[in-house]
């Protein structure tokens, strides 16, 4: 005997839904006034994740399963467990906020969220975060990354990639959305690409506050040393010969040391 069940159409009678398994498949018919308009015939492993679906969306539990607040939902945010699922512009450690939920996606339960940079909504599986609970430190929310602005190099490449620009600071020229590996690109002089003082495309920055105090200013350093300079030459022209340690004891000191 063959098991049906059957979802009434709240507003229509003669709409509904019936579903019965049949073999290792589980069909899904669509009826509207009475007549079957579509049928779907599921695997039992996609027809087990639709039905925790549909249980999640009407806030219910089933038997066995867990219960449904133990999934991530629309607005949680998310800490990353794994680098790059899935391909993800997302390493272990990062934030994501959830903006969609994708239960069931190719035979995994997975969610989806956006990342700075790009408009794309990237599917990470449930199975790679996990929830920032009320014992997790808040974390302050940042600004959206802008050209022009300082930035921190984080990660200069693929994870397990370390390359000298990780922890430089520079500013941010670029950000390539259609790139999740290595979006930004970021300045650190005049030089050419891939020079100390060059630029580099990096895969992950953070964004920096500089005081005035934090910033050296190579001009007023380099006046200071000229002046110095200018006073040792003064000092050896009125002062001829003298003791060489007292020489180097002076001129320590006109160079600042």
């Amino acid at each position: 005997m063959r098991e049906n069940y059957r979802a009434q159409c709240r507003w229509a009678a003669n709409d509904f839904l019936n579903a019965y398994r049949v073999g290792d498949s589980v069909h899904v018919d669509a009826y509207n006034d009475n007549e079957e308009k579509a049928n779907a015939s599921l695997p039992v492993a996609e027809a087990r994740a639709f039905a925790r679906g549909i249980l999640a969306l009407a806030d219910e539990v089933d038997g066995g399963e867990a219960r449904s607040e133990a999934r991530p939902r629309v607005g949680d945010r998310l800490r990353v467990t794994k680098d790059n699922p899935r391909s993800c512009p997302v390493v272990v450690g990062d934030i994501i906020t959830v903006v969609e939920t994708d239960y069931g996606h190719d035979g995994e339960d997975c969610v989806r969220f956006v990342w700075p940079g790009s408009d794309y909504r990237w599917f990470i599986p449930v199975s790679a975060v996990q929830r920032v609970g009320a014992d997790t430190e808040p974390a302050s929310v940042a600004e959206p990354l802008k050209v022009g602005s300082r930035v921190r190099v984080v990660r200069a490449e693929d994870p397990g990639v370390t390359r000298s620009f990780v922890g430089r600071v520079g500013t941010l020229t670029e950000i390539d959305s259609h790139d999740p590996r290595m979006p930004y690109l970021v300045r650190f002089g005049d030089g050419e690409h891939g020079a100390d003082d060059g630029a580099w495309w990096c895969g992950a920055v953070e964004p920096v506050n500089e005081s005035p105090a934090d910033v050296t200013d190579v001009a007023t350093v380099d006046a200071e040393r000229a002046a110095r300079l200018e006073l040792l030459e003064a000092a050896k022209r009125l002062a001829p010969g003298g003791n060489v340690d007292d020489w180097m004891r002076i001129a320590a000191y006109l160079e600042g040391n």
